[in-house]
């Protein structure tokens, strides 16, 4: 067995010859056959190029002919916009009356315009311009005569919350007479003190005005109370109050000359009828800067947290073509806004004092 495995092993472990020689025919054959192997490769790629050469131009030639069909049927029927050519027609022949209608309007207001000494629009441009300036001049024209008109009928009320004050403090006076003689009652009594404070309100601020720390000869007015709404309702029990008041403040002021006359609703339409007809833009005359005073709320609550330095907010919101001196206006409306605000802090004691 040893020497078995010694010679089988020496088998396993013997080196190949160096020496042995190669067979010539053979080596020509394997070569002659690698040539031909790639030869046919090279062959079917050329016939796979000639078919897909030949496949593209097939599917070009097949869209040149669809395109010259396509271009032969758009010369034979209508074309693609011809429909809505003719819908637009009838547009065309009414925006052309359009622009002949403004020529004659524009020829019109040149020979007005003429006579009066004022520049003439030389074409329909610029006709078209000024038309649209006198269309928003109308509307600012409507809207101050609705202001008058709204201020009017405030006027009206006011008028009637006056007379209404007059005869309240008559019956509130027979009332506290006749409540001294009944016996104390013990139910609560609710006040709706709303139309009171409304008329205290637009009493003391209504026509508020000042002169400017800058300059004496310019004065600043409280012109309108717009808006005074909101609750005021005082609960009564014997000595006992409870009060729920939530106010919501708009005046209007300007800014004009001393002497500057102020102007009711029934004067601002007297004067208009007196000149051209035009609404005036400001109650008083000559004013040169318009804005407002707000307060979001005037109640027990926002009282105690300003302490009294009620949070009015001033908005300025138009001014005159007419030269202003800024700061002294400024100053005449800061001034204005503190007398407001003492006049709200005086309103509030006479509340309480009195409800």
């Amino acid at each position: 067995n040893r020497k078995a495995k010694e010679v089988f092993g020496g088998f396993m472990q013997r080196k190949k010859d160096a020496s042995a020689k190669v067979d010539p025919a053979e080596e020509a054959a394997k070569q002659a056959a690698a040539e031909a192997a790639a030869a046919e490769r090279a062959a079917r790629a050329a016939a796979e190029k000639k078919a897909q050469e030949a496949a593209e131009k097939k599917a070009l030639e097949e869209e040149k002919q669809r395109m010259a069909q396509a271009f032969d049927k758009l010369a034979t029927k209508p074309g693609l916009y011809d429909d809505r050519e003719k819908e637009m027609e009838p547009v065309r022949e009414k925006l052309k009356q359009e622009d002949q209608r403004l020529d004659l309007e524009r020829n019109l207001l040149n020979i007005i315009d003429e006579s009066e000494g004022k520049p003439q629009c030389p074409d329909l441009d610029d006709y078209r311009v000024k038309r649209e300036k006198m269309a928003w001049d109308q509307e600012d024209q409507l809207q101050a005569k609705k202001r008058i008109l709204k201020k009017l009928d405030r006027e009206k009320e006011w008028s009637e919350q006056d007379e209404w004050r007059a005869t309240a403090d008559q019956i509130k006076a027979r009332k506290q007479d006749e409540q001294r003689q009944r016996p104390r009652s013990t139910d609560w009594e609710e006040k709706d003190v709303l139309k009171w404070c409304q008329q205290e309100i637009r009493s003391r601020l209504h026509r508020l005005s000042c002169q400017s720390p800058e300059k004496e000869n310019v004065v600043a007015a409280v012109v309108d109370a717009t808006k005074v709404d909101g609750e005021a309702i005082v609960w009564v029990r014997g000595e006992r109050r409870i009060r729920w008041i939530e106010l919501t403040l708009k005046l209007e002021w300007e800014v004009g000359v001393e002497g500057a006359r102020y102007r009711s609703a029934q004067d601002q339409i007297k004067s208009a009828a007196a000149g051209s007809y035009d609404a005036p833009d400001f109650v008083l005359e000559d004013a040169v800067v318009w804005g407002s005073f707000r307060l979001p709320e005037l109640s027990e609550d926002t009282r105690a947290e300003c302490k009294g330095q009620w949070p009015v907010v001033t908005k300025q919101r138009k001014t005159t073509a007419a030269a202003v001196d800024v700061k002294s206006a400024d100053a005449a409306v800061e001034l204005l806004r503190q007398k407001v605000v003492l006049e709200l802090e005086s309103f509030f004691e006479s509340l309480l004092s009195t409800f």
